[in-house]
């Protein structure tokens, strides 16, 4: 099981929850919830490494990550605007961990908007 450990304001607005909630699903390896949260025609950049277009393209990315489950997930900041939101954090699988810094477009400003762009920036971290 995945130790989750977010923001104490993380329940103070529909959308961070949406955050909270689809990384999570995330840190879990949960691919049938994770494109729950996405937008038919999403675009996901995952900066430096590929676009992916539609949510055919990032279920079939999901599907070759191999379903390693993290062992952690750190939220650190979740910020929101309209229909807009920022995340980062770090997710601790065996072996190695990534810092992450994820931006969101959402299909619309309402609480069950689905996302339709998302920005991915992750760092392998050193060990120490």
């Amino acid at each position: 099981m995945t130790k989750i450990t977010v923001p104490q304001d993380c329940g103070n607005a529909p959308k961070k929850i949406l955050i909270c909630d689809f990384n999570t699903a995330f840190a879990e390896n949960k691919i049938d919830k994770i494109l729950e949260f996405m937008s038919e025609d999403i675009t996901w950049n995952m900066v430096g490494n590929k676009i992916l277009k539609g949510k055919k393209e990032a279920e079939e990315m999901l599907k070759t990550m191999g379903g390693e489950v993290a062992d952690e997930l750190i939220i650190n900041t979740i910020i929101t605007h309209g229909d807009t939101a920022a995340a980062d954090g770090v997710m601790k699988f065996p072996g190695t961990s990534i810092a992450f810094c994820d931006v969101y477009t959402f299909t619309n400003y309402s609480d069950s908007a689905k996302i339709k762009k998302l920005t991915s920036y992750g760092i392998e971290l050193k060990e120490s």
